[in-house]
C-alpha cells in the first residue's frame, strides 16, 4: 500500500443472477472505465498522480501505528535501492530505519522452505511488536527477491571504482587518527553510516559501511586490510577511546544526498548507524573471529610463548 489517503473499491465476482463475472482483460477494462469516470467528472488523470517509487525513507515509529505498512515501505525501498552482498549487509541498512530481518528455514510437505521475517526496532535496537512474514509484505521484499538482489549487487560491485568515493573519505579521516565519536560524526557529514559489531568484551570483530549517496553497503575488509575490523579496534582502543555512547543525537548532520531523507528528529541517529544491536541467531562472523583467536593461542603455546 502507499502512504497517502486513498480508497479501495471491493466488489463480488458474480452478477445478480449468480453467474460468474468474466475477469478476462480485467486490468484493461478497469482502466477504460477509470478513464471514462475521470473525464465525466473532470478528475485529475491517475497517470499524473503516480508517486515516485523511491519515496523518502523514514525511521519506523511503532508508536504511530500501522507498523506493518511502515516496515513494508522501508523493506521495499531498501531492497530496490541499495546494493548489498549478504543478508547481514541488508540487515545493516534496515537497522538505520528501525527494521531488522531474520532468515527462517523449514520444511513444508517434504520440501525445503526459506523465508524472511521482518520486525520493527525501538531506539535501543530491541525488537518491538509482532514480526511480519515477508509474504505479508510482498514478493519484492521476500527471500527470492533478496537472493536476486544479492546476485545483482555482487556482479555490479565487482568494479573497484564502486568504492572510490567511500574509500577516499574513510582514508582521509583515518589519516587524522580520530577517536570513534569523531570518526562516526565526520562520516555522517559525508552521507556514510558505519555499524561496528562487538563481542561481550567490547572487541570490534566486524565493521559495515553504508554509502547513502552511492547506495552501497560493504564490510570494511572489502576496501582492503587497512580498513578491517582489527584496524579500527586497535585505533580506538590504543587511545582508550572505545566508548561511543556520548554522541549528541540532537545535532543535525548535513547530508549531501537528496534521496536520503530520514525524518528530521532522528537524522543524526539514523545517519551514524552505530546501533549496538543484538544479532539474533548465530553470528557466524563472530564465531569465525573467536575461532581465529583460539588458533592464535594454540600456535603461541606450540612455540612455548
Amino acid at each position: 500500500d502507499i502512504d497517502r489517503k486513498h480508497i479501495h473499491i471491493v466488489s463480488v465476482r458474480v452478477d445478480e443472477t449468480g453467474k460468474k463475472i468474466s475477469d478476462s482483460f480485467e486490468k484493461k477494462r478497469s482502466d477504460a472505465i477509470r478513464k471514462e469516470l475521470e473525464k465525466k467528472y473532470s478528475l485529475l488523470p491517475a497517470e499524473k498522480q503516480r508517486q515516485p517509487e523511491n519515496l523518502p525513507l523514514k525511521r519506523v515509529d511503532y508508536k504511530a501505528g500501522d507498523v506493518k505498512k511502515q516496515v513494508s515501505n522501508v523493506a521495499k525501498v531498501v531492497m530496490k535501492s541499495y546494493r548489498f552482498q549478504s543478508l547481514n549487509e541488508y540487515r545493516a541498512v534496515l537497522s538505520i530505519y528501525g527494521v531488522t530481518v531474520e532468515e527462517v528455514k523449514g520444511e513444508v510437505r517434504g520440501k525445503a522452505y526459506n523465508g524472511l521475517v521482518y520486525s520493527a526496532l525501538d531506539r535501543k535496537g530491541e525488537k518491538v511488536g509482532n514480526p511480519f512474514k515477508a509474504s505479508l509484505i510482498g514478493k519484492t521484499a521476500g527471500y527470492d527477491a533478496l537472493q536476486k538482489r544479492i546476485a545483482f549487487s555482487k556482479q555490479s560491485m565487482k568494479e573497484k571504482a564502486v568504492y572510490n568515493r567511500s574509500r577516499n573519505i574513510i582514508s582521509t579521516l583515518l589519516a587524522n587518527k580520530p577517536d570513534r565519536k569523531v570518526f562516526e560524526k565526520e562520516l555522517a557529514k559525508n552521507g556514510i553510516s558505519v555499524l561496528f559489531r562487538e563481542n561481550d568484551d567490547k572487541r570490534i570483530y566486524g565493521v559495515t559501511f553504508i554509502d547513502h549517496q552511492e547506495k552501497t553497503v560493504f564490510n570494511g575488509s572489502r576496501l582492503g586490510k587497512e580498513f578491517s575490523a582489527n584496524v579500527f579496534h586497535e585505533l580506538f582502543n590504543r587511545n582508550g577511546r572505545q566508548d561511543s555512547s556520548g554522541i549528541d543525537y540532537e545535532k543535525q548532520f548535513h547530508i549531501n544526498n537528496q534521496d536520503y531523507q530520514p525524518e528530521q528528529e532522528s537524522t543524526a541517529e539514523a545517519i551514524a548507524g552505530i546501533f549496538s544491536m543484538e544479532q539474533h541467531g548465530d553470528d557466524y562472523e563472530e564465531l569465525a573471529f573467536t575461532n581465529r583467536m583460539k588458533r592464535r593461542k594454540k600456535k603461541r603455546k606450540g612455540f612455548g610463548l
